[in-house]
């Protein structure tokens, strides 16, 4: 290939500027030859007449970047001949060739416009500068014009013609519709497609006109084509130089989201699967980039990505409709058939139960419950109720219910206070009350929702007025329990007379796990069932040392309620690592109106694995009838599957499970001269729950 002349000093300036600006395509030396520069005299300078009154005045750039813009138009123009008019009151002859060779510089510096940037600086091929001899004074401002001579391996009309061109193929996508990979790649298709690869030729061959007007261009046409493209489709895009198997060579990266890949589309003509787009620096290994390209500053601007860039799955999604029932919650659960990715939707509450009247069984008496049954009438679930005792209310030392006169010296007793609720464990509470004097013992009540007397129950007579405690054992892990409590005597026909009943306490129920996930290389969902009587939540997970730490609290700060978040069921921890497995424990609380916080018992613990990164696959032909796959090691997996089809669009099946740790795998019996497609996923297990990551880039082979 017919060489630019030397490049290296303007990259080595652009590739330092300040403005975080770096761009140049290749190694041009553009530094224009020392200019023989007469500078005046302060007798000339006084000699210098005014300007006539009238005299049409020109108009002169203080800044740089407005000087390189008028420089950079008529580069655009591909003008022959450029005036760039500067004022400055620094006139020494090494400023004044240091304005020249910046102005050139910056003229060139990548803009984000497509013609402009590395499409000029590839364009261009030499020149000089003089600085005119009609220069003047104002005040201690030297009014200069520099005229610049420019050379370019396109002419005007050429670049016409490319525009045109480039307007067709434009015209041709529907860029609407797509994201920015699928518009890199269409272009990329159309370069690939329509250009032929030449090794050597002349400067049009090293042009967009030599590849999309002739059809036909070297590396340096192919890598200028595509920064034109990518940059008309809204892709940024550069040109790198540096060497291929050690021949001097051209490509491009190309940004997808954050990150920046190679692409070289002069090695990817006629090719039915790319090879070379959107690849990593490991992917590339042949080749070698120029020191500029290849410096800490340039690729702190440009960073790379560690692995070669994966577009999101189309997904396939098939759906399974789950009907809800009294108890569980029915959804449509979509489950893509290419990656494994599943969501639901279209969530369905349980029904409920749907019961019947409550059917009261028998009335409340002053010395005993009144009992009530409702019967589901889609399950036939029979729901039992019970209406307390009325106990015995004296007034004047008799009941105004049933006329029972209260013994002699017999008072009703004072209600007692429930002191607590608490428990470690997630099946029992421990309830403490004040004790009361002259009782004979106490009622311990039991509900699930204070405001409704049907869901209260006894659930134990404490017949000793010593105690002030008693442990609730058997519940049911989330639901949450309240309680109220009173005292008693008994009369002498054995009729108890009770106090009134305490204030009601309860503690929020263990938390119940509803499937946690991840759906991302980065992040956990967690999910959960809502504790009824709960304020908010408090997450912990385990860190590497075993201990735990609190990732996020749900519902206060400082201990004051500040968002009521007990309906929360969601959170989503971030900023993991992909393939780490993560435990977690939580706990559901309620703040008292005296500020004190009710913690209930930690929820059972739950493991789950961040979802696995893609790995990097290769592969060959060793020998007739085999394909040799292999994969670069995943963090955290336990397994891998290999997927194969004759396309590689569609048609993908499972071929094999890796579960030994194995990267490699041959794949025996296939047809000679038939091209085969294989990707690789891989995938975390716990507690027999497979979490998959994306597939591999796909690889073709051609089977001898």
């Amino acid at each position: 290939m017919k060489k630019l002349t030397s490049l290296l000093l303007v990259l080595t300036l652009i590739a330092t500027l300040t403005s975080g600006a770096i761009a140049a395509p290749a190694s041009k030396d553009i530094s224009m030859s020392k200019m023989a520069l007469t500078l005046p005299t302060a007798e000339d300078i006084a000699a210098l007449p005014p300007l006539p009154e009238g005299s049409p005045r020109t108009t002169y750039v203080s800044t740089l970047s407005d000087a390189a813009d008028v420089l950079r138009a008529g580069m655009v123009q591909r003008q022959a001949s450029i005036n760039v008019h500067v004022c400055t009151d620094d006139w020494s002859e090494e400023n004044l060739q240091n304005i020249a060779n910046d102005i050139l510089i910056y003229a060139m510096i990548h803009t984000g416009v497509p013609n402009e940037g590395d499409y000029l600086l590839c364009n261009f091929t030499g020149g000089s500068v003089a600085l005119s001899d009609d220069y003047f004074f104002e005040g201690d401002l030297a009014m200069l014009t520099y005229i610049y001579e420019m050379e370019y391996l396109t002419t005007a009309q050429q670049e016409d013609q490319v525009d045109t061109k480039v307007s067709q193929i434009l015209a041709d996508l529907d860029l609407d519709s797509m994201t920015d990979y699928e518009k890199l790649l269409s272009v990329y298709t159309t370069v690939c497609d329509d250009v032929s690869f030449l090794d050597t030729s002349g400067d049009l061959d090293m042009t967009a006109y030599g590849a999309l007007v002739d059809g036909a261009a070297t590396s340096l046409g192919f890598s200028v084509t595509m920064y034109r493209l990518a940059l008309e489709v809204g892709v940024d895009c550069h040109t790198i130089i540096g060497t291929m198997d050690d021949e001097e060579h051209y490509w491009n990266i190309a940004q997808m989201e954050d990150l920046y890949y190679n692409l070289d589309a002069c090695l990817d003509v006629g090719a039915t699967q790319f090879q070379y787009f959107l690849r990593s620096d490991a992917s590339f290994s042949h080749h070698q980039r120029d020191s500029v390209f290849d410096s800490a500053d340039f690729r702190e601007f440009y960073p790379m990505g560690d692995s070669d860039y994966v577009p999101p799955c189309p997904h396939d999604y098939t759906a399974e409709t789950i009907a809800p029932t009294c108890t569980q919650e029915g959804c449509t659960v979509y489950t893509c058939t290419l990656c494994g990715d599943s969501y639901t939707a279209d969530t369905k509450q349980a029904l409920g139960h749907i019961y019947g009247e409550w059917v009261k069984v028998s009335d409340p008496i002053c010395t005993a419950d009144g009992k009530l049954e409702r019967t589901c009438n889609v399950c036939g679930e029979v729901e039992k109720s019970y209406i307390s005792t009325l106990g015995h209310d004296y007034e004047d030392g008799a009941c105004t219910i049933c006329g029972k006169v209260l013994d002699e010296g017999l008072t009703v007793p004072a209600a007692p206070t429930i002191l607590s609720c608490y428990s470690k464990l997630q099946t029992s509470v421990k309830v403490t009350w004040t004790t009361q004097e002259g009782v004979e013992g106490y009622e311990l009540w039991r509900g699930t929702d204070p405001e409704d007397a049907t869901t209260w129950n006894r659930v134990k007579t404490i017949a000793d007025p010593s105690k002030d405690r008693y442990t609730n054992q058997g519940l049911t892990e989330g639901i949450t329990y309240y309680y109220k409590v009173r005292a008693y005597v008994t009369a002498s026909d054995g009729s108890k007379v009770y106090s009134d009943f305490s204030n009601t306490d309860h503690m929020p129920a263990a938390v119940v796990w509803d499937a946690p996930y991840s759906n991302a290389t980065f992040r956990i969902r967690l999910r959960w069932q809502q504790i009824g009587g709960a304020h908010g939540y408090q997450i912990w997970r385990q860190e590497a040392d075993g201990s735990w730490k609190i990732v996020k609290t749900l519902g206060d700060k400082g201990n004051t309620l500040t968002n009521d978040q007990g309906a929360t069921t969601a959170y989503s921890n971030t900023g993991l690592t992909a393939g780490d497995i993560h435990t977690y424990k939580m706990r559901a609380f309620w703040i008292t109106e005296d500020g004190r916080k009710i913690f209930g018992a930690y929820s059972d613990e739950f493991t789950v694995a961040v979802t696995p990164e893609a790995p990097k696959a290769d592969g060959n032909c060793p020998t007739a009838g085999r394909a040799l796959l292999a994969w670069s090691e995943v963090n955290g997996a336990a397994g891998y599957q290999i997927w194969m089809s004759e396309s590689p669009d569609s048609g993908f099946k499972i071929v094999k499970s890796i579960t030994n740790g194995d990267t490699a795998y041959t794949k025996y019996d296939l047809t000679s001269g038939k091209t085969y497609y294989f990707k690789v996923r891989a995938y975390t297990e716990v507690d027999g729950k497979k979490t998959f990551g994306d597939y591999s880039n796909t690889v073709a082979v051609t089977i001898d």
